[in-house]
């Protein structure tokens, strides 16, 4: 399933769909975007920022991952923080254990701190389904804690999943009301073929 299978609704203030796939010229057009959005909030735009900017994105490209059919960058333009979202659609095959499948989805393949806080949530376009949110057992590189939120839905007969890579709580904070909202404007298009 690729990107144009799927309609959601990003709040342009603080994300971006993060390119896939793109040409050196998308991926410019791309930065000078953000560029333009971070000057826009916080006056001249140096080439210190400028190449501050060009490794966090470096980063970013580095977490967009062959499974996602979108990936998201929570980057509030007036605050220096930034989070990588995965939005990933599977079929569901025939026999498939969904609901084992979701368990799984929620919690991410690493080591945990503590068990993840499990709830029913339910999405205006996907239906029920269950998100977690978990804290990690080992910092990241500069010693911080990290932690993320993950959703998962089966609807129309795919595993919907969408998941923060690891981040700081403090950023979590920040971005879970509008991740929330997004989530709620998800939905699957009906295919053309």
């Amino acid at each position: 399933m690729n990107a144009t299978d799927l309609d959601l609704q990003v709040p342009d203030a603080s994300w971006s769909v993060v390119p896939r796939e793109a040409t050196a010229e998308r991926w410019d057009a791309f930065a000078s975007e953000l560029e333009a959005g971070y000057a826009a909030g916080r006056g001249a735009f140096g080439d210190e920022q400028r190449m501050a900017l060009r490794v966090m994105l470096d980063e970013v490209r580095a977490q967009v991952a062959p499974d996602d059919a979108l990936t998201l960058l929570f980057r509030p333009y007036a605050v220096p923080v930034t989070a990588v979202v995965h939005v990933r659609v599977a079929a569901i095959a025939e026999g498939d254990d969904v609901a084992a499948g979701l368990r799984h989805a929620l919690t991410p393949d690493l080591p945990l701190a503590i068990p993840p806080v499990v709830e029913d949530v339910t999405a205006a376009g996907l239906g029920a389904g269950r998100r977690s949110t978990f804290v990690a057992a080992a910092p990241d590189a500069a010693g911080h804690p990290v932690g993320g939120i993950s959703y998962a839905f089966a609807a129309d007969g795919f595993a919907v999943h969408v998941l923060t890579s690891p981040t700081r709580p403090t950023v979590l904070g920040l971005l879970e009301e509008q991740l929330e909202q997004i989530v709620q404007t998800l939905r699957i298009l009906p295919s053309d073929g």
